[in-house]
């Protein structure tokens, strides 16, 4: 009765059936024939109405290093072409659920493409954007270790360039129960968002983002946080209840780790960053007593610290160090690694540092000062 599917198509009047195969685990949900966009089951709570959340991955066709998010409560590939589609539309899949509420009426299908005027998209860069094939890609994952949250992990980008690592975009995907457990409900919202880790002088950038996009233009900015709700908000998303905002739904939220080290501060979402040292908190030959020094890595880092309450908390093994070291030629690489207290191991995944800079003991281009995000690996 049914015929065989062919790419040219039918023209003798038997019917065809398509057929995909969907993953689980580590597997994608849906992966195109071309490889240019997955979709990502990721199971929050299966035994919640809102447990599980669908992540779309796009390579950008508009750059030649982008890798494109967005995010649903639903996804619909029943009577779709599916993995056949080349690029991201309606055709290969699309989010679904109450409009306004679980989707917006713009982008909501996997998104492989940033070419589009006064939209901003959640995305990372994952390799060089001259000659990006030339070095080999490596893709690194920090996972913590059990007894803590497990489920939390850092992907990040690497490219080995004149034999030094060079990382380029760090995420990570929401993912497990613990998440929120002491704000909200799997059974009423859904987790739809993420983290992507970037630098600033000095300084690392946890950025919260909202993985859907967001328009622009001037006075008129729209996006999955509008309030009040409208068909472009996705306002059962759980972090809807933080980020809602009449003028401004912005795409980040971000929280910087500033080195607090002989460096200036001053814009509100630095962190104050606690370092104390007996050798340099003195004037006139009176210091403050050795007694109080202070100096370790940071743990138990909120996703954002302006979430009140917090919903989930780094697990311990992901630290932020603050540096400020000699000589001044010093350099910090990722996957380098950092011994502290001759007990802990920590890799480094990131670092924003200057070299050659003046240091705390007052001799020119000898120090090097910055910040770090490691990961214990012992």
């Amino acid at each position: 009765m049914f015929g065989v599917v062919t790419d040219s198509g039918g023209t003798d009047g038997t019917p065809s059936v398509r057929t995909t195969t969907l993953g689980a685990g580590s597997n994608f949900f849906q992966k195109a024939n071309s490889g240019q966009w997955a979709v990502l089951k990721n199971i929050n709570d299966a035994s919640k109405d809102y447990g599980t959340t669908y992540y779309t991955f796009g390579i950008d066709t508009y750059t030649n290093n982008r890798l494109i998010f967005n995010s649903g409560s639903g996804y619909k590939w029943l009577n779709k072409v599916g993995t056949r589609t080349s690029t991201g539309s309606t055709s290969a899949g699309e989010f679904v659920g109450r409009l306004g509420l679980d989707h917006m009426d713009s982008f909501e299908y996997p998104i492989t493409s940033t070419d589009s005027s006064y939209w901003s998209f959640p995305y990372v860069t994952y390799c060089t954007n001259s000659t990006p094939t030339a070095y080999p890609l490596e893709i690194r994952v920090y996972r913590a270790q059990a007894p803590q949250d497990t489920d939390f992990a850092v992907i990040q980008f690497c490219q080995t360039i004149n034999e030094i690592v060079q990382p380029y975009g760090a995420f990570t995907i929401y993912r497990g129960a613990t998440f929120g457990t002491n704000v909200w409900d799997y059974d009423y919202v859904f987790n739809g968002s993420m983290m992507i880790y970037g630098t600033g002088t000095r300084s690392i950038e946890l950025s919260h983002t909202s993985c859907a996009p967001v328009y622009g233009n001037y006075s008129t900015d729209r996006g999955t946080n509008e309030e009040p709700v409208s068909s472009d908000s996705i306002a059962r998303e759980a972090f809807y209840g933080y980020l809602r905002d009449p003028d401004s739904p912005n795409l980040y939220t971000k929280s910087t780790y500033k080195c607090n080290i002989e460096t200036e501060g001053g814009y509100e979402q630095d962190m104050y960053l606690y370092y104390r040292n007996s050798a340099y908190d003195q004037h006139l030959g009176n210091s403050v007593a050795s007694e109080a020094n202070y100096y370790k890595p940071f743990k138990g880092l909120p996703i954002n610290e302006r979430m009140v309450p917090c919903p989930y908390y780094l697990p311990d093994d992901f630290v932020m160090l603050q540096v400020s070291t000699t000589p001044g030629l010093t350099a910090f690489r990722t996957g380098d690694t950092v011994t502290v207290g001759g007990t802990e191991t920590y890799e480094i995944i990131d670092a924003s540092y200057e070299t050659q800079q003046n240091g705390l003991d007052g001799i020119d281009n000898n120090s090097t000062i910055g910040m770090l995000f490691m990961a214990r690996i012992s």
